[in-house]
């Protein structure tokens, strides 16, 4: 079967323009550069905290959600999309809340460098997946909380003392 025009692909079926974005290679910003978007995420960051402790829950959200859009290392992403997912938790936007804590904890090196800000993203997300009945997604946070936990106490962090997980 030959492939319809248009929708070309490439030898490991992708589309072309995916296969090429694929081995881009990553944006190299200079040092100045780095250190000004972090001055402006951390900014932004800081406006959303404001909010969030004034009670603002839907101001915080969008805020936070505001700070993800200019924010592009992924260390200051981790606590965005934290507190964002928390922000949706406590607005009961429990399916919203879980793909945002599950792409915080997608960020890989960034939650290995603060186990203790990605262990409180795997209990959020745990809290969410119970609250819609998603098993796969609740024991998918327990093991992210069971390891975040650990990498926790051997980073020498302070680790929640006692963290109640289900069976």
């Amino acid at each position: 079967m030959t492939p319809r025009k248009g929708r070309a692909r490439t030898r490991d079926n992708t589309p072309p323009t995916a296969a090429a974005d694929a081995h881009q290679p990553p944006m190299v910003r200079s040092y100045q550069e780095q250190v000004t978007l972090t001055v402006q995420e951390q900014l932004a960051r800081a406006d959303a905290n404001g909010l969030f402790k004034q009670g603002d829950i839907k101001g915080a959200a969008a805020a936070y959600e505001g700070a993800l859009a200019v924010t592009v290392l992924d260390e200051n992403r981790l606590p965005l999309l934290a507190n964002l997912g928390l922000c949706r938790l406590r607005l009961s936007e429990f399916a919203a809340a879980a793909e945002g804590l599950a792409a915080a904890l997608d960020l890989g090196v960034a939650c290995y460098a603060s186990p203790n800000l990605a262990l409180k993203a795997a209990g959020r997300r745990l809290e969410a997946c119970q609250q819609l009945g998603d098993e796969a997604g609740a024991r998918a946070a327990i093991a992210d909380c069971s390891f975040f936990l650990q990498r926790s106490r051997e980073k020498g962090g302070l680790a929640p003392p006692k963290l109640d997980l289900p069976p």
